[in-house]
């Protein structure tokens, strides 16, 4: 596990402020996270007044929580009982 440093937090607290920014689909099994909504994400860096080059980051942060997140989810999911 990495951990956050003073040289990425920075990053990290601009991908907190985009934590309502997801894109998603509902399935059978649950919701399937698919990725931030990038737009979305650069109106709120710039509300909150982040600079524009965290986003730089971003990828590697939604590359790392997308599996977590669909896996919780679909852990909690239902059995589909047609299968």
């Amino acid at each position: 596990m990495s951990a956050v440093s003073i040289h990425n937090s920075d990053s990290l607290s601009a991908f907190m402020a985009c934590s309502t920014q997801w894109r998603s689909v509902g399935t059978k099994q649950g919701v399937l996270w698919i990725g931030l909504d990038y737009s979305a994400c650069r109106a709120m860096l710039d509300a909150h007044e982040f600079p524009i080059d965290v986003l730089k980051d971003f990828p590697a942060i939604e590359d790392a929580v997308l599996p977590i997140f669909n896996d919780a989810d679909m852990a909690d999911a239902p059995e589909d009982e047609d299968a």
